[in-house]
């Protein structure tokens, strides 16, 4: 949860990243680096059901407005 879309679940994804070196020797390839890849997280304060509830929502998801089927009556971004 802390680290996903409370709308539509985006979160981490790991991977390998690597710099293509041009040499034909095996044991001089391409250093392949294990890294992550974060969702742009936003935390909005948004009214259900008269409270005010804080969630993380990806920014994609504040963009395209989904936050108002959550049955949200005003957003305020928070920084």
């Amino acid at each position: 949860m802390s680290r996903s879309c409370e709308i539509c679940g985006k979160g981490v994804v790991y991977g390998k990243s690597g710099i293509h070196k041009h040499s034909g020797l095996w044991h001089n390839r391409a250093p392949k680096t294990a890294r992550q890849w974060k969702p742009n997280l936003k935390t909005v304060r948004v009214m259900v059901d008269g409270q005010v509830k804080k969630i993380k929502i990806c920014a994609q998801c504040l963009k395209s407005s989904k936050i108002m089927g959550k049955e949200a009556s005003t957003t305020n971004t928070t920084n």
